[in-house]
């Protein structure tokens, strides 16, 4: 009788036990799954502050004048390089009228070790400021092949970041998009004079040229 008592004993202690590891083994799957899933959402996402219209004075001024028409277009390819996607952009909106050009960028912090490892000291990672940004609208080819058309520089912008993501809403203004076939946003290092990467956040040619309404909210030029 005593040994039945003890194995019995035994018995539900290793049951006990077993049921603990199952309980642990659950709790490590379900938090990788969660994790899995967090990371998938988090991929695609853009905080609010940088998804909306960042409202600049010439916005303001032209949506108060009832002059405000802005649109916006999917982009084809929302990273710069399919290889490693460096950056990516999304949510562009532009308004004719006005020369509005903008979009959001991010990247992901371990882009500035990336590159810090791949440039060494002609890129500073902790720099506040360690890239710079820019569009190039494209009008076609010039005589010499080369192409043609006008390059602009931020006029303002707004920041973001979430995890291990930063986040950037880049303000471009007073832009001629006359005759603009492309624009493509070029991502330069700070204190460098050719572009790292390229992304194409425009389209306007036979190929590709649908344009949509954006639906602004009055709360976005608030």
């Amino acid at each position: 009788m005593k040994r039945e008592k003890e194995y019995t004993e035994k018995g539900e202690s290793m049951g006990r036990a077993l049921r603990v590891i199952e309980a642990a083994i659950a709790v490590v799957v379900f938090a990788l799954i969660g994790l899995l899933l967090f990371r998938l959402w988090l991929h695609s996402y853009y905080p609010r502050e940088v998804s909306r219209v960042l409202p600049t004075d010439d916005l303001r001024a032209a949506y108060a004048a009832g002059e405000l028409h802005l649109k916006t277009q999917a982009l084809r390819v929302e990273y710069d390089d399919p290889n490693e996607g460096l950056f990516f952009a999304d949510h562009l909106t532009f308004d004719e009228g006005t020369g509005s050009v903008q979009i959001a960028v991010r990247y992901n912090k371990s882009t500035l070790t990336k590159l810090a490892a791949r440039h060494g000291e002609a890129f500073d990672p902790e720099a506040e400021e360690p890239f710079v940004y820019r569009i190039f609208c494209c009008t076609g080819e010039g005589e010499d092949g080369a192409l043609a058309g006008r390059t602009y520089a931020v006029a303002e912008h707004r920041d973001d970041s979430l995890a291990m993501y930063r986040y950037r809403r880049l303000a471009f203004e007073d832009v001629d998009l006359t005759g603009v076939i492309w624009i493509r946003l070029e991502i330069l290092l700070a204190g460098q004079d050719t572009p790292q990467s390229y992304i194409s956040i425009y389209e306007n040619h036979g190929d590709y040229n649908t344009f949509e309404d954006y639906e602004l909210k009055e709360s976005e030029l608030s």
